[in-house]
This record gives structure tokens, sequence and C-alpha cells, in this order.
């Protein structure tokens, strides 16, 4: 399973990486990262428009913009991956569903 990582704010600014991920028959992406609403969200943005299926681990990504308020940018950033652009989850229900696969 490749894993690639970028400090760019969308990955698919490295045209390389979606050269070897479509030579590899890669279909779905899971996203980890850092500020949720800025990063991580353009990248799935990027990603499904590129027609991949994206999962974004709800607790392996971070958002400083708003923590501490009530209603915070990862949040909202969560709930707009979840209705149009992929799916949301944990990671203790990835690893879950894939043992299940062993």
């Amino acid at each position: 399973m490749p894993c690639s990582t970028s400090t760019a704010i969308a990955v698919f600014t490295k045209p390389s990486w979606m050269h070897s991920w479509k030579s590899l028959n890669v279909k779905c992406l899971i996203f980890t990262g850092c500020t949720t609403s800025v990063c991580v969200e353009s990248t799935i943005r990027d990603a499904m428009f590129r027609d991949y299926y994206c999962l974004l681990l709800a607790d392996c990504t971070a958002e400083p913009i708003g923590c501490g308020l009530p209603r915070s940018n990862h949040d909202a950033s969560l709930l707009v991956v979840q209705v149009p652009f992929g799916w949301v989850s944990g990671s203790s229900e990835l690893l879950t569903a894939l043992e299940r696969q062993l």
C-alpha cells in the first residue's frame, strides 16, 4: 500500500505522485494530517475531482484554527467531507475493517 507525505497545501501539486497512484491502479485514498480545514480538505477536494474515493480519518487530523471554541473548523470540514466529497471514519474502525479482510 503506497504512502505519500506532503508539506504542500494540496498533494496534487506533485504530479509524480498522481502518476504513481494511477500506475498502481489506486482508487481509494486515506487521509490524515494537520489543518483539517486547509491542507487536508483541499487535497480531498482535489482527489474527488480526479475520481478517487476518499476516506478521512477524523481522529488522525488536527485543526489549530478555532480550537477550544464550541464549533471548530475541524468539525465543519468533517461535515463538508462527509456530505459531498467522501467518507469520514476513525482509525480504529478502519483497522477493524482491514483486519476482517485478512
